[in-house]
């Protein structure tokens, strides 16, 4: 009993030394509840922010979902979702990101609008 009790002991102090090193960013869910990504580019300082919109995939989703994972680091569901909920919101980005974010969507068929 006391052999279990301290193992216990031992795995819960490792639990609450890896939960109260990690910050709440380590917690953040990227799941299909997470429909915006704010992303921070460019040497601009001017306080713009622009929303990237995904207003239509186009006709190659497959491109756009691979695309978007890779813009905005997210799993294959968010991205999926956010093809298949067209128009979305993918991201908030400074302008220079976001017009970065256009060009790779528009190259692969998809219309964006940065607003």
């Amino acid at each position: 009993m006391k052999t279990k009790l301290l193992n216990f002991s031992i795995l819960l102090f490792l639990v609450l030394a890896t939960v109260s090193s990690c910050s709440n960013e380590d917690f953040i869910d990227e799941s299909i509840n997470s429909t915006v990504t704010i992303l921070q580019g460019g040497e601009q300082d001017d306080g713009t922010w622009f929303s990237v919109v995904l207003t239509n995939p186009g006709a190659d989703k497959m491109k756009v979902i691979k695309v978007i994972r890779d813009l905005i680091k997210c799993n294959l569901a968010t991205a999926k979702y956010f093809v298949d909920n067209a128009p979305k919101e993918i991201a908030i980005a400074r302008k220079d990101t976001a017009e970065e974010f256009k060009r790779k969507l528009e190259e692969v068929g998809a219309t964006v609008e940065l607003k």
